[in-house]
């Protein structure tokens, strides 16, 4: 009696399944993307979508922007100093004022939507180290703090003042609370 109770009940329950797994899937459709539809390069590192639904697209040749029909390609170049820093583009965030950052294999820029320029801030500016700022994460924290991740340790980027500072070396010499 107990066995078929429970049979019962179990087979009740497998038969709805099916209808309430339909009830709540979502339809998606996707859309791939490529370099002859005009993206930069074909190894991507990061994407985000900003507040007014642009795709930005990291890529290892440039920064690429896309409204859903066209891309704009940002890359580097050697006689513009509000440029990208370099055309290696590991990471993006848009932090909480809807500001769009970038980090490269040669520093970490903010983009100016206004202008479409970027202003550059390097990690280790002294270091003759090419990869000491190369910049492969960036975060922010419930504290609206920026975070950084480079080849040369953890570094904190102050908004108000416009620096960055080292808080943590991959070799250990120097660690604070990352809190």
């Amino acid at each position: 009696m107990k066995s078929t109770f429970f049979y019962v009940i179990t087979i009740s329950l497998l038969s709805l399944f099916p209808i309430t797994s339909l009830i709540g899937q979502n339809k998606y459709n996707f859309e791939h993307i490529s370099i002859p539809d005009g993206l930069s390069n074909a190894q991507v590192w990061d994407i985000k979508q900003d507040q007014y639904g642009f795709l930005w697209i990291a890529t290892s040749d440039g920064l690429n922007s896309y409204d859903g029909y066209n891309f704009k390609i940002y890359r580097n170049d050697p006689g513009d100093q509000n440029s990208l820093p370099d055309n290696t583009v590991n990471s993006l965030m848009i932090d909480h004022d809807g500001t769009l950052w970038v980090g490269t294999s040669a520093g970490f820029s903010k983009f100016n939507r206004t202008n479409e320029s970027f202003e550059t801030m390097l990690p280790d500016s002294n270091s003759v180290d090419p990869f000491s700022n190369n910049i492969t994460k960036i975060v922010q924290d419930s504290k609206n703090r920026i975070w950084l991740l480079s080849d040369n340790g953890v570094f904190m980027f102050d908004k108000n003042m416009n620096k960055i500072k080292q808080e943590f070396l991959k070799d250990g010499e120097k660690s604070y609370a990352l809190v």
